[in-house]
């Protein structure tokens, strides 16, 4: 009788954070992490009880601060259904556990109406004492181009020159901080500010560029695994000016824009902008043909490296307009002046008379948005003057006499 009630209560504490417990439960036996070498752990279970039922999904809780690791902020390693198997495994790699920290694991299974918990077992990665230099962490991670990161690990030098920080995305880099393997293989390095045997310091450099960069280590010709480095994704907090003209250019700023040595496209309203100049926090972007944009607000897109940003009414494109005509009464053959407004150039500016298209005789380059133009032969009477710039038509609400 004794037996049957210690059985019963270890499984109401091991096998269900729901103390759903009836006789379909699992009973899971969290097996011993074994350490392979410092490449990382392996976490093992078995499951003891197996009733009839589908597990659909699988695996292991683990922390650092809680003794009972369970669903909620601790770690869950998601190993998906378990059909005929009672055993099951997973490898965490050394990069991703702290040393030297005691960790809490548990096997899980769940079923459709059950989850169930196994038996929790506790143990501490060591790095051991081997001379290949360790990355544990870089923070901050992402990071932007000129952001000072400190790298945390083991077995560093504590002569920065001896730590090499080397990346593997490599573009328009200084050749004189690049070299070439047998393999043609190009990396390249940047120097180190400061270093300890646990820390390093470098300043991220602007040819580590690529949205995911992976950064490793050689000290004395030996090489760490690597650490993946993430990039902040740029943002546009202003466009200016905000009410733009078509051929001219917009200045759009923000926190990590203007520093990528690779291409950077730009779309507005999905049509191709000409990025003309770059510094930090700005990108300067020519509206040029063929790609003028329709009048209305413009959604803007920002893409480098890898990131995107997307900043929607950006700014609004003005709608060209005729503005008046002096005089408006003439015969064919007369000059008269059309004033305007909204349109960067005048080059692409045509007049016309009804259906009939007007001589320009003068354009007026000195900001009075102004053009002369030659009445063209028609019958007398009233004559609709419009504006016609791309494909944009305006029309001017006086009409013009033709006596």
């Amino acid at each position: 009788m004794k037996k049957w009630f210690i059985i019963a209560f270890l499984a109401v504490i091991i096998l269900s954070c729901e103390n759903n417990i009836n006789k379909n439960y699992f009973l899971i036996q969290t097996g011993i992490v074994e350490q392979d070498d410092t490449l990382g752990v392996w976490f093992k279970a078995k499951i003891v009880n197996r009733p009839s039922g589908l597990i659909s999904d699988h695996g292991f809780y683990w922390s650092y601060v809680s003794s009972s690791p369970g669903p909620g902020d601790d770690n869950c390693i998601s190993l998906g259904d378990l059909l005929d198997k009672d055993n099951f495994s997973y490898f965490l790699p050394g990069n991703q556990i702290d040393p030297e920290t005691k960790i809490y694991l548990r096997g899980y299974t769940k079923t459709d109406n059950y989850l169930s918990l196994g038996t929790i077992v506790s143990f501490e990665f060591n790095k051991g004492s081997d001379s290949y230099p360790r990355i544990y962490n870089v923070t901050p991670n992402p990071s932007q181009w000129d952001d000072t990161l400190t790298i945390s690990g083991n077995n560093f030098s504590l002569d920065p020159d001896f730590n090499i920080i080397y990346y593997n995305y490599i573009i328009t880099a200084p050749w004189s901080e690049c070299t070439r393997n047998v393999d043609g293989a190009v990396a390249c390095y940047t120097p180190v500010l400061e270093s300890s045997p646990k820390m390093i310091k470098i300043i991220r450099p602007r040819y580590a560029q690529n949205a995911k960069t992976d950064l490793y280590i050689s000290v004395r010709d030996n090489i760490t695994d690597t650490f993946q480095l993430d990039l902040k994704p740029p943002e546009i907090v202003s466009v200016s000016p905000s009410e733009a003209l078509n051929l001219g250019t917009i200045d759009i700023r923000g926190p990590n824009l203007g520093y990528s040595l690779s291409p950077t496209e730009v779309l507005l309203n999905n049509k191709q902008g000409y990025v003309t100049q770059q510094s930090p926090g700005h990108i300067y972007v020519l509206i040029a043909e063929p790609n003028v944009i329709p009048p209305g607000k413009v959604t803007l897109k920002v893409s480098f490296d890898g990131v995107t940003t997307e900043k929607t009414d950006a700014f609004t494109i003005l709608t060209p307009e005729i503005v008046s005509c002096s005089p408006l009464t003439g015969n064919p053959g007369t000059i008269v002046t059309i004033v305007y407004r909204n349109i960067y150039s005048s080059s692409k500016i045509y007049i016309y008379f009804n259906s009939t298209a007007a001589t320009i005789t003068r354009r007026y380059d000195d900001g009075t948005n102004r053009l002369e133009v030659r009445v063209p032969s028609l019958p007398s009477g009233e004559t609709e003057i419009s504006l016609h710039y791309y494909n944009i038509t305006d029309i001017l609400e006086t009409k013009f006499n033709i006596p």
